[in-house]
């Protein structure tokens, strides 16, 4: 199964509840290792069950030392649906370096195409789209409330001024 990470649209509103947290593991009361698993947002299982209103998904879970959080937010037709969860460190690292190129080219407009191709053959148009899927991940516990796209821009913003580490996808304080 391959994955295509693309980003079209930028800004957003955020909308916060108070989280329920749920556990898969264990916790104790000590202060957590910089190793130490994650808690996310988890809220629908991408099998077409997922929340309209980023603000529904108020539960929280532990990741696996080998995952970190992600979004998902599908568009079809105008209408929104949200995936939250756990995902493999791997697949969030390439799929965010290929986002992160993407919007330095596209939206800050500080890098050039590769040599040959046109900016609009890499940026194309979002407008001639009905359907549009925008994923994001982050590495520090909760970071993934929110749409996708306020996500990505957040992230981003603070990535080109240096203040997130692009390998852990945490932010740097």
């Amino acid at each position: 199964m391959s994955h295509v990470f693309i980003m079209f649209f930028f800004g957003g509103t955020l909308t916060t509840k108070a989280p329920v947290i749920t556990t898969k593991t264990t916790t104790s009361t000590t202060t957590p290792s910089p190793n130490s698993p994650i808690r996310c947002y988890t809220c629908g299982d991408g099998q077409g069950h997922s929340v309209a209103q980023p603000h529904q998904c108020v539960t929280q879970e532990y990741c696996q030392p080998n995952e970190m959080c992600y979004v998902t937010e599908n568009v079809v037709g105008g209408h929104s649906s949200f995936t939250y969860g756990c995902r493999s460190k791997l697949m969030c690292r390439y799929g965010m370096k290929l986002q992160y190129d993407h919007y330095k080219l596209c939206v800050l407009n500080v890098t050039q195409p590769d040599y040959g191709l046109s900016w609009n053959a890499v940026c194309g148009s979002a407008k001639k789209r009905s359907t549009e899927t925008c994923n994001s991940c982050c590495g520090d516990s909760g970071c993934n409330h929110g749409s996708c796209k306020y996500q990505n821009t957040h992230l981003f913003t603070l990535a080109y001024y240096g203040r997130v580490d692009m390998t852990t996808l945490k932010v740097i304080h």
